[in-house]
């Protein structure tokens, strides 16, 4: 469903997500379209991670998880 609230019914293949950075290797489930060029990322896979979205930089960061640290 997109955030507009459409319903759309879209292909999907299986994927391996790699983060070298933090040792991350992850299957996932990609929905694309026809004319898609950009990456787009889940709420599911998100929910994983803590990520930050810093939108007048134009980066994408993921923090460190703060159960780790207590």
């Amino acid at each position: 469903m997109t955030v507009s609230g459409e319903s759309l019914i879209l292909p999907i293949s299986r994927a391996l997500l790699v983060i070298p950075e933090l040792r991350l290797q992850v299957n996932v489930l990609v929905d694309t379209f026809e004319g898609n060029t950009e990456f787009l990322i889940g709420r599911a896979f998100m929910r994983r991670l803590r990520i930050m979205l810093d939108g007048p930089a134009d980066r994408t960061c993921i923090l460190p998880d703060e159960s780790s640290h207590r």
